[in-house]
Order: structure tokens, then sequence, then C-alpha cells
């Protein structure tokens, strides 16, 4: 049962990248920037808290605003399909046990993911923000009603957003693992690059030093809950920044 549960968390792990791809190759085609998937998936992730932003304003984050996502998600493989699928078949041609370091991290993950929510904040304060949010859409001096519910944060919106379907109530058990599985996809072959004799960026090395407290996260950091994602998120935020640096530095290279 308890594989079963990895297995299940690890699937929707996948079709949640699938989707974000989409999203943010779909962005990038309006710029014309031809960049690979795991620039895609970033900056999917920015798009889909973007528009959950936006949704929020004016109504609850429910099963609609999932569906919406999806279908952006799809309608951008749909208009970038040979693109990505190039991206895609490029990328399992890179080293077979760097692919497969990443898929145990991620099964080990997953793992980790089915188990309790001990997290002490969750309960104090991060699962009731969440059920504000799929209740009602902003509710402006939320936080003159319970202090703490002004430590508002873009991850609760992409844990609303994940509280849908068989998922309906369980969403707790997807996000933070998830972050920290992005992160291993965007930092391990990073660390290959700084290891081997190749070209590397500063942002490879900055994303070595990122290595260390991901280390400690996967090891033995707190992944089921809502309020212990913060500052993953923001380490997740910096390695974007670092992406979109080293990227613009190529570009201007050019």
């Amino acid at each position: 049962m308890l594989i079963a549960s990895a297995l299940g968390v690890a699937a929707t792990w996948v079709l949640i990248t699938v989707v974000l791809i989409g999203l943010g190759s779909a962005l990038l085609k309006l710029f014309e920037i031809d960049l690979s998937l795991i620039d895609a998936f970033w900056m999917g992730i920015a798009v889909s808290i973007a528009i959950l932003e936006i949704w929020n304003l004016l109504l609850p984050v429910t099963g609609s605003a999932t569906a919406l996502l999806f279908c952006f998600g799809i309608l951008g493989w749909i208009t970038n399909r040979s693109v990505l699928w190039n991206r895609l078949s490029l990328g399992l041609r890179t080293s077979r046990w760097l692919i497969l370091l990443q898929i145990a991290v991620v099964l080990f993950l997953a793992l980790r993911a089915v188990g309790p929510c001990i997290h002490y904040d969750t309960g104090l304060y991060g699962a009731s923000a969440v059920q504000w949010i799929l209740t009602y859409p902003t509710v402006l001096g939320l936080a003159n009603l319970y202090g703490r519910l002004g430590f508002n944060s873009s991850a609760y919106l992409c844990l609303a957003a994940l509280d849908t379907g068989v998922w309906k109530g369980l969403s707790f058990h997807l996000f933070t693992g998830y972050l920290m599985a992005a992160m291993c996809f965007t930092i391990l072959p990073a660390c290959v690059r700084v290891a081997r004799r190749c070209p590397k960026s500063a942002a490879d090395w900055f994303q070595c030093v990122l290595a260390i407290p991901l280390i400690f996260w996967v090891l033995r950091g707190q992944i089921v809950g809502a309020q212990n994602v913060h500052n993953r998120f923001r380490c997740h935020c910096l390695v974007f920044d670092t992406r979109a640096s080293s990227f613009h530095q190529t570009v201007g290279a050019r």
C-alpha cells in the first residue's frame, strides 16, 4: 500500500511537470525564446502562480482553476510539440547514471511524501490559509481575524490548486516534495558540469552551493505540510533567478 501510494504521488508529479512545461513553453513562444525543458518548467511555475493570483482576486481556487491550468499546459504542448519532443529526446540521451540518480531521488521523495503531516505550523495556520483560498476569493483584512493568516505565500495558492479530485484534502503530500524534486533535476546537472571539464557558468557554481541545503531537505527535512515550504520556495526562486541570469548572459554574448 505504501509503495502504491508513493507511485501515485510520483505519477501525479509527472503530470504536473507536463502541464508546467507546456505553460512555460507557451509563454516563451510568444517572445520567440528557445529554451530547455528545465527553463520552460520554471517559467511554467511562474505563469501558474500569476494565473492563480489573478483568479483568487475574484474567485476561490477550485477545480475550475486547476482545469484551466491543465488546458493551457496541454495547449502549450500542442503548439510547441516538435520543439518540446526534440528537447525531451535530447535530454534522454544524457548520462544514464544521472537520469537513474534523478529518478531514484524522485521515488525516494515520493515515498517520504506519503508520510504523516507532523509540521506544527501547518495545523496552526497553514492549513487554515489554504482552506480560505479554497472557499473564498481574496479576503481583505483577513489577518485582522487571525494574525498568522497574514503570513501569506504563493505556495498556498499552489496547494489549493492541487487540492482537487482524488487529492482532495491530501495536497499537503504533494507540493513540498515536488519542489525538492524539481530542484534536484535542476541542481544535479549543474553539479555534474562543475565536476567535469566542460563549459560552466556562475549559475552552475551557485547551484552547487544550493545542493548543500538540498541534501539536508531530501534526507531529513519535513516535506509534508503547508507552512514548511516557504524557505524552500524562496530557494527555488533563487534557482530560477540564476538560470535566468545565465540565459541573459548567454544571449548577451551572442
